[in-house]
């Protein structure tokens, strides 16, 4: 007699998956797919955001030479005012 959906050895596999109500495939695809979705995500945003720190260290002048061309700017705007005033 069958009980506790128990068979006598045949469908086994059939009889294990359906007392432990283990997920079907399509279940088991989506979720591997949006593993390598989230992945592939966090790895570009990681990628894009060394690469924009890498370029702002490469094109962003030392802080002396930011002082330097500020004080050039002003000095200059202040040639061009007294300039205009005489």
């Amino acid at each position: 007699m069958i009980q506790n959906n128990e068979t006598d050895g045949i469908n086994d596999t059939d009889n294990i998956i359906k007392t432990h109500e283990l997920p079907d495939a399509t279940l088991n695809l989506w979720v591997i797919l949006f593993i390598v979705a989230m992945f592939f995500t966090v790895t570009c945003y990681a990628y894009l955001y060394c690469w924009q720190m890498d370029y702002y260290q490469r094109h962003r002048p030392p802080v002396a030479q930011q002082q330097l061309i500020v004080a050039l700017d002003r000095r200059r705007e202040n040639e061009e005012i007294e300039e205009t005033a005489v």
